[in-house]
């Protein structure tokens, strides 16, 4: 007499055995041998009461067929157990097993029906958080490219500004060289005819040509260090007007006492 314990490895043997061959009970021969291995499980001779077998291995046994397809498929478990109950011919009342079957079939049935919905959820939740990762990923792309994009037009206006600063720059030195030389010419001339006019007058002119070329530099380089620092500085304005001053008061001295030294000098 077999335990309680062989007579369950022997039930999940025989489960495993329908879940790998889907053409095992083609013949009426296997068919036969597979009904007279479950008779002998539910009614063995000598016991008085019918072995009933336990919801937890049929689990078992669907647990380790979806988990290693080496040991077979649930599907054709189902599909084998639905042809024993379907073709099940009692030889004898004794051993009559047709309500141990389909209690069989119906919870194999059962479990891989909530297994094949359970799959489906988890499916179904799966593919929800892949799309969501997807979404987030694309709003997070999609935060990075508007913000590139504001960086870009951000150093384009950067580029077009300091390309108006460098061409500002670029003019006011070279109108600074054009003041430089103009003067330098200038200057030339006055000394070349230095012995043809009055000392007074050629000091006059210096002192205005010395007054305009020194508002014209400090006007350039101010505007200069306005595009560079954007500052106004009140220092260097103050040094302009006492320059200023000074060359107005020597312009002015010169014609106060124009007579007195136009007469001493010459």
């Amino acid at each position: 007499m077999k335990s309680e314990q062989e007579k369950r490895k022997g039930f999940r043997d025989i489960l495993f055995m329908l879940a790998k061959d889907e053409n095992l009970l083609e013949s009426k021969t296997e068919c036969t041998n597979m009904y007279a291995r479950f008779e002998e499980l539910y009614c063995s001779a000598g016991e008085t009461e019918h072995f009933r077998h336990f919801y937890s291995d049929v689990f078992e046994v669907l647990s380790r067929l979806k988990k290693d397809a080496k040991l077979g498929t649930a599907d054709i478990l189902g599909q084998n157990m639905g042809i024993l109950y379907e073709r099940y011919e009692p030889i004898s009342q004794s051993r009559d097993i047709s309500k141990e079957l389909k209690k069989l079939y119906d919870h194999v049935s059962l479990d891989i029906a909530r297994m094949t919905y359970s799959d489906a959820g988890d499916y179904r939740i799966s593919g929800k958080q892949t799309v969501q990762e997807l979404q987030s990923k694309v709003e997070s792309l999609t935060a990075e490219i508007n913000e590139a994009r504001k960086m870009q037009e951000q150093m384009k206006k950067e580029v077009n500004s300091q390309q108006r600063e460098y061409v500002a720059i670029l003019g006011i030195f070279a109108a600074v060289v054009i003041t430089f030389i103009g003067g330098l010419a200038f200057s030339t001339s006055v000394l070349n005819n230095i012995d043809k006019a009055s000392t007074v007058k050629l000091m006059m002119v210096a002192l205005t040509v010395g007054l305009v070329i020194v508002h014209i530099i400090f006007g350039l380089f101010y505007y200069v260090d306005r595009l560079v620092n954007g500052s106004c500085a009140s220092r260097r304005l103050f040094a302009l007007l006492i320059s200023s001053m000074i060359i107005i008061a020597l312009m002015g001295f010169l014609l106060y006492f124009w007579p007195y030294l136009n007469v001493y000098l010459n």
